[in-house]
């Protein structure tokens, strides 16, 4: 290998080395990315906490109106009967309240449950987001350490092939050469006067 191969493999350093941090940094635009949507899907999911909040609150109080407008025509059906409120219509004018309560109770509760589901949802996404920004962070340096890495190694591979080159070309039949000890005693010598050796 030759002086010409130090260069070239400069250039290969530094071509792997920028491919890597480019990498690295399209890697962690992606994370930050991804990080974004989730914020903004953990925004939307608590938004939607607050509306079924909302919501769940006007359905509790249209159940019980409705609840009080079946007990009142109730009341007003057992009265113009003639019954009053003793004995089994005050069972049945009691049972009638206790169930519009009861379904009142339950459209909250269902509401409380999709709230509360949503609202664990935003938490779930609120996490993923810093989980994701961190990898992005730590992704980045990543790159930076790779990039560092690789350019040490590359620097220390020149190195070791500018020390292991040699500097002049060996005289032949001295002990640098790669054939020294084969033949050791053969050596080139100049012609004679007489044309022999």
């Amino acid at each position: 290998m030759g002086a010409a191969a130090i260069p070239l493999m400069l250039a290969g350093t530094a071509a792997s080395m920028y491919g890597g941090y480019r990498s690295s940094q399209s890697q962690a635009a992606n994370q930050e990315y991804q990080a974004k949507i989730e914020k903004y899907n953990a925004d939307i999911a608590r938004r939607q906490a607050e509306i079924e909040g909302a919501q769940s609150a006007q359905r509790e109080n249209l159940v019980r109106s409705r609840g009080r407008q079946v007990i009142a025509m109730q009341r007003a059906g057992m009265m113009e009967a003639g019954v009053g409120s003793v004995g089994s219509a005050l069972d049945v004018h009691g049972a009638s309240v206790v169930a519009a309560e009861v379904d009142a109770l339950n459209v909250r509760y269902e509401g409380t449950l999709k709230r509360l589901s949503l609202l664990s949802d935003a938490a779930v996404k609120d996490a993923n987001a810093r989980m994701l920004k961190k990898s992005a962070k730590d992704t980045r340096s990543a790159g930076w350490i790779s990039m560092f890495g690789t350019a040490a190694q590359g620097a220390g591979s020149a190195a070791y092939m500018s020390s292991t080159m040699p500097t002049k070309t060996p005289a032949l039949g001295s002990s640098s050469t790669p054939y020294a000890g084969t033949n050791a005693n053969l050596s080139m010598r100049a012609p004679l006067s007489s044309g022999g050796w």
